[in-house]
């Protein structure tokens, strides 16, 4: 069978054929992403309160800055960002916040042991491999954009470190003679697990046939990513790209920016959208080679396919697997995945339950009419107020000095023109009478965020504000955080079912196939205080078999320091029982009790009991001696004290 490389080498008819068949699939999908570029972009402005500056509030500006005059410029009311935050604090608690992160229970009579050390290995990922970060994002995007995906790849860290050192010549192997410097170069085996990555929803791309929930039922996903000039070079030489020079040729023939593969262009005044590609050298700098520092934009396609049918293989069988083209139609890299699971690197999570809809709305997207509205409200009624409070006046310039009444200083005193001596003041200058049309927009305002609220279950207490007005009892405070915790609550039981629990099935099941050396983990979680050992030995023995993700029931942790004092009262309560507690290990409940105080090194101080079976068999071999039962003057000795004489 010939390579890949040989195969798919351009302007032949498998080159073509593959060619074909990827650009057909991504204007597949792009003729349905289109239709969510400019929400998402809508979504993004609104998210950072982003407002464009007209020429007037640009007019203003400068007066404020450069003459210090007060000016007020319109604003956007950041009341979206306020909410989506505050329902991320309550996703990240609950999904974060639980120890370990990733829980896993056998499927099918797997012990103890076994989820002990499954979970060990997880939160060494998690922690060692600096995976917390993009679980934090991918929380985010679904309230932003509506949906958030993940990726994953198999990692095993080579550090290549390049160094001079002082050395020696030498004959026979003694050294003699001056140092000189050397060059050294040294390479180290680094992290070693899965690493995750954030895919924004603009540059993903995935089977328009299939709702997004069941995305891994299409035909193909991919994203779109930039790859550096040098990472191709270093993968040609590695065997994962080629066609590097066929790609370089293409682009200097069509510009740095040309491409046949295009997507939607931003209408934004700066040319430069949210979801727009970069362009390979944005600065201009260098040229297409090995020192240039531009990044060759690419996509990254993950097909299921009969590899004989599209000729790059034998394979009969219906398997995974990925390419690389570049947005010059240039084919760069392909290879099958190659995980048992068979299933894309991939894991999504939409804001919004919907069977039937290939995208669905996000959080932002839900309130945005109302969050212009009451930027509106806002900005009208400060501009009313900035009206109100600049006195306004009908002036005869022939009857008064001018200077004097534009005077910006207080206490100002206006003269008369000679001419104008002996006539009524009244008719040289007039104010106009003034009013407030808008004061009812702040309680307007109230209205339309009592609106959004409403929309989208995040309410003030959830916010972290009191409730203000009339006095309320603390059964309508609870009963009003409860409902908007119910929401929330639902949001992360469907993230749990659709994002969480696939994404730790595939990174347990690419570890098991991956993993090939034991190694020593901390044990986490609410048993590692039962264990007397902190680590553990994993091997790839030990994480054998079918494992489930714990799913996440929605609800917050609990407070730690309340549990603790509940703890207290149940064990003064117990404690009159005698019968009760006689049936409960105390020492064990001590210690639990500590540690939910914030007591980490309670256990330190516990007492190891030597079992009875484990001291005799001490006794026998001479390493224990017992202290009862023996007469004095058999019983060792402690050491003497010079001058006190015998100790019997």
């Amino acid at each position: 069978m010939k390579s890949i490389e040989k195969i798919l080498k351009p302007n032949t008819e498998a080159y073509r054929k593959v060619q074909s068949a990827l650009m057909n699939r991504l204007q597949m999908a792009e003729s349905e992403m289109n239709k969510r570029y400019t929400a998402w972009e809508e979504a993004e402005k609104l998210f950072t309160a982003y407002m464009p500056e007209k020429e007037a509030d640009a007019s203003r500006a400068s007066a404020r800055k450069n003459q210090g005059m007060p000016q007020y410029t319109t604003i956007e009311v950041p009341y979206s960002y306020a909410s989506l935050l505050a329902a991320h604090t309550y996703y990240t608690s609950v999904f974060l916040g639980r120890d370990p992160i990733l829980q896993y229970q056998g499927r099918h009579g797997e012990g103890q042991d076994s989820e002990m050390a499954i979970e060990a290995l997880m939160n060494y990922q998690l922690t060692a491999g600096n995976n917390l970060v993009p679980l934090f994002i991918w929380l985010l995007d679904p309230g932003k954009y509506g949906m958030g995906v993940v990726g994953y790849y198999w990692d095993h860290e080579k550090v290549s470190v390049a160094r001079y050192v002082d050395q020696q010549e030498s004959f026979l192997g003694v050294p003699y003679g001056p140092t000189k410097k050397v060059m050294e170069r040294v390479e180290l085996d680094g992290y070693v697990g899965c690493k995750l990555y954030n895919v924004r929803p603009a540059d993903f791309f995935f089977d328009p046939r299939k709702p997004a929930y069941q995305f891994q039922d299409g035909e193909f996903c991919g994203r779109y990513v930039d790859i550096a000039f040098t990472t191709l070079r270093l993968g040609e030489k590695n065997g994962q790209y080629f066609n590097v020079d066929q790609l370089r040729d293409v682009r200097q023939g069509s510009g740095s920016d040309g491409g046949i593969i295009t997507r939607q262009k931003s209408e934004r005044s700066d040319n430069r959208g949210v979801n727009e590609l970069p362009k390979t050298d944005p600065y201009g700098f260098g040229k297409d080679d090995e020192t240039s520092v531009g990044n060759i934009a690419c996509f990254e396609i993950y097909v299921r396919l009969i590899p004989k049918d599209w000729g790059i293989d034998d394979g009969e069988s219906l398997e995974i697997w990925v390419f690389t083209i570049s947005n010059t139609g240039v084919i760069v890299g392909c290879q099958p995945l190659g995980e048992f699971h068979n299933r894309f690197p991939f894991a999504m999570m939409e804001y919004e339950p919907d069977g039937y809809s290939v995208f669905t709305r996000g959080m932002i997207e839900t309130i945005q009419p109302l969050n212009y509205i009451l930027s509106w409200l806002f900005n009208t009624h400060f501009y009313n107020v900035r009206k109100a409070i600049n006195d306004q006046f009908l002036v005869d310039p022939s009857k008064v000095v001018m200077k004097d009444l534009t005077d910006p200083n207080a206490g100002r005193l206006i003269r008369l023109r000679p001419e104008a001596y002996g006539t009524d003041v009244r008719l040289a200058v007039t104010q106009f009478q003034t009013s407030d049309v808008t004061n009812q927009h702040v309680s307007d305002s109230s209205l339309v965020v009592d609106l959004m609220q409403k929309a989208i279950g995040v309410n003030d207490n959830i916010m972290g504000a009191v409730n203000t007005g009339s006095r309320k009892t603390a059964t309508e405070v609870r009963n009003s955080t409860s409902f908007g915790v119910n929401r929330l609550k639902t949001n992360c039981e469907y993230f749990s079912a659709m994002g969480f629990g696939p994404l730790a099935q595939l990174m347990l099941q690419t570890t098991q196939q991956r993993m090939d050396t034991a190694r020593k983990y901390r044990i986490v979680g609410d048993l590692a205080q039962f264990v007397p050992e902190q680590y553990m030995n994993v091997s790839p023995e030990s994480i054998a078999g079918f494992f489930d993700f714990v799913p996440v029931d929605g609800t917050m942790p609990v407070d730690r320091f309340a549990q603790a004092n509940l703890w207290q009262q149940i064990l003064a309560q117990g404690a009159r029982y005698p019968q009760i507690m006689q049936n409960y290990d105390l020492g064990r409940i001590f210690g639990w009790v500590g540690q939910l105080a914030g007591l980490k090194n309670i256990n330190r101080f516990r007492i190891n009991i030597v079992p009875d079976g484990q001291a005799q068999a001490g006794e026998q071999s001479g390493n224990l001696v017992p202290m009862r039962g023996m007469p004095p003057d058999q019983m060792p000795q402690g050491q003497q004290i010079p001058g006190m004489g015998s100790m019997g």
